[in-house]
């Protein structure tokens, strides 16, 4: 569950990362793939941790959203060309 709450932190500082580095319109395309990793994995496993018997199966979503966050960051990251503020 700590790991979902950061997480959904993290999915709201997306949106203030994507403003100081990509800025206009398309920009904000990039938005998208962190609220599918949202909706599609820390929702269920802040949902599933609620429930002790599918604790593991909460963790095992946040892991991989974990994972996933951290891809798109690092990318998002490396298509701009000037150097990227957080």
């Amino acid at each position: 569950m700590i790991l979902g709450n950061a997480q959904t932190w993290f999915w709201l500082y997306s949106f203030r990362l994507i403003y100081l580095n990509k800025g206009g319109a398309m920009g904000w395309f990039a938005v998208i793939p962190f609220t599918l990793v949202f909706f599609a994995l820390i929702v269920p496993a802040l949902r599933l941790s609620i429930n002790k018997r599918l604790i593991v199966l909460s963790a095992v979503l946040a892991v991989a959203a974990l994972i996933l966050n951290l891809a798109l960051t690092i990318k998002i990251a490396g298509d701009s060309a000037a150097p990227f503020r957080f």
